[in-house]
């Protein structure tokens, strides 16, 4: 039978892009290309027909090559699956599937293009000697197994780019039935099962159903990475997939500075949304970032925006995390959420704590022997001689990096630096509400300088210490206690920690946080 070209020839839309341009592809089985596939297991006899036998398939970016000798347990070939394209079926029986060569590894990412149409109780789509690591049911509820019980680690999971808890529930219902779906999987150990250990051989390994269990529906591809690959570069493999497979995403916001797609991406990744205007907001800041020079000044900077959600995952998502989007990343991914609920937060006004038990832990420390800065923006102020952001140093909790609220009316803001023998420094400014306070600490140098609203408005001594422990917003945290002292109220709209700025870089970073809530809402 004469081949169909749509089945030869991929999508214009997906031919720029190859899952080899991406470092650590590991093992690449492409049901879709014919060129791949044979009847027997030795990889002899051409697939070509609607219903040929598949036994064998060869993997693309490695040695993992599927093979099956038994003639009732092979795949078959649908001319016209999953997007119109090929895909591969597996019969309901009992061991269908292939084996191959498998190697366990302790970090990964995995997408599979699939579709379930049967309604089976279980399906498997690989397994390594019995212990399952991918595999899902129809039933389930709050107790039912995860959804992976053979990964380790802290993997994380996305269907068709949307975040899924790894339950066997969330999972079918995020699938569906009769769905063609491309499930991601990142940051995964494969070397280890919950209940017993997985080979130590490279044998035993199956894209399969598993034992009385049958896979009801079609395998379209399969890319599997050694490593746990970037949110910008599983965003490529997810898009590429997308638009080969005719699979909806959801849908992300693009924007053309690659700092702020790179936060959008993240932010999908942790299961939060984010508008198109308030991309373009981002995009705009981090346009004048770099137009001034001072991209390389933050370690951290948060401007706490993006859509609402029970878990406030956009909120939490740190815009910079490192002095460049491609050097060390520091911290926690995201801020780590103490008892914040998507009441407290407003993208027209920012995040609101409490004074009691609300707060962030951004799981940087801050060694201020040398020069750094600290920003906030506070929209209201609340609860005198309670602390908005920062941490204590480990010997005797005498060093402090902080901004102290010194004054509610009218608002004022101190700067704290003091070394371990509590000789303290401080720069104080009255607070501009909705325009940024900051903090420069330069010992040795200019020492101690607050700006408010871009212009200095104080100076002192500043003072060398050892790394404080990680800094928190909404309290001051000590290096040898869990949880903050002198918890705040105040509702802040954005805050940076990172090296020293000189008064001019204090200005243009001023006039970028203005802009920005300009285009929020907050101004």
């Amino acid at each position: 039978m004469p081949m169909s070209p749509r089945l030869l020839r991929p999508r214009a839309s997906g031919a720029a892009f190859s899952p080899q341009s991406i470092a650590g592809l590991a093992t690449w089985w492409d049901f879709a290309d014919l060129s791949t596939l044979a009847q027997n297991s030795d990889g002899s006899g051409a697939v070509a027909a609607n219903g040929d036998a598949v036994g064998y398939v060869r993997d693309k970016a490695g040695s993992a090559n599927l093979t099956q000798t038994t003639n009732n347990l092979r795949g078959s070939l649908v001319t016209s699956g999953i997007g119109g394209r090929a895909s591969v079926s597996l019969p309901n029986t009992s061991g269908a599937g292939w084996q191959f060569t498998g190697t366990p590894r302790t970090d990964n990412t995995i997408f599979i293009v699939a579709r379930y149409t049967g309604a089976a109780t279980q399906w498997l789509t690989i397994n390594a000697g019995g212990n399952w690591f991918i595999d899902a049911t129809q039933s389930g509820g709050t107790g039912s197994p995860p959804y992976f019980p053979g990964l380790a680690g802290t993997p994380t999971y996305r269907v068709n780019r949307a975040a899924v808890t790894a339950t066997r529930a969330a999972l079918f219902t995020a699938c569906g039935v009769n769905a063609s779906y491309l499930l991601t999987i990142r940051g995964a150990n494969f070397s280890e099962n919950i209940n017993s250990p997985w080979p130590s051989t490279t044998n035993g390994w199956r894209l399969s159903t598993y034992t009385s269990f049958g896979f009801i529906g079609q395998f379209a591809e399969v890319i599997w990475y050694s490593r746990s690959l970037s949110a910008a570069e599983i965003s490529s493999v997810e898009r590429y997939l997308g638009e080969k497979w005719g699979i909806t995403l959801v849908n992300q916001p693009t924007v053309a500075n690659a700092d702020a797609q790179d936060w959008i991406t993240r932010v999908y990744s942790n299961g939060g949304t984010v508008s198109q205007t308030t991309a373009d907001a981002v995009n705009t800041f981090c346009n004048s970032i770099d137009a001034a020079g001072i991209r390389d000044r933050f370690l951290r900077l948060n401007l706490f925006c993006g859509n609402s959600d029970a878990s406030l995952n956009a909120v939490r998502t740190p815009l910079y995390r490192g002095a460049s989007l491609t050097g060390t990343q520091l911290g926690n991914a995201m801020d780590t959420n103490v008892n914040f609920q998507a009441g407290d937060y407003s993208e027209s006004s920012g995040l609101a704590g409490n004074a009691s038990n609300k707060w962030l832990d951004t799981g940087l420390p801050q060694n201020f022997a040398t020069s750094r800065h600290m920003m906030v923006v506070p929209h209201t102020m609340a609860n005198l001689n309670t602390y908005l952001m920062g941490a204590w140093g480990p010997s005797g909790n005498q060093s402090i990096f902080g901004f102290f609220a010194s004054s509610i009316s009218p608002p004022a803001i101190s700067f704290f630096n003091s070394n371990d023998s509590a000789t303290l420094g401080s720069a104080a400014g009255s607070v501009v509400l909705r325009r940024s306070f900051i903090g420069v600490s330069d010992p040795g140098g200019s020492g101690l300088a607050a700006y408010v609203d871009g212009a200095v408005t104080g100076t002192g001594a500043a003072h060398s210490t050892a790394n404080t422990g990680t800094v928190a917003i909404f309290g001051m945290k000590r290096s040898s206690f869990s949880t903050p002292d002198f918890l705040n109220s105040s509702r802040l709209s954005a805050y940076s920690l990172g090296l020293s700025m000189t008064a001019s870089q204090c200005a243009a970073l001023n006039n970028a946080l203005t802009a920005f809530g300009t285009a929020l809402g907050r101004a």
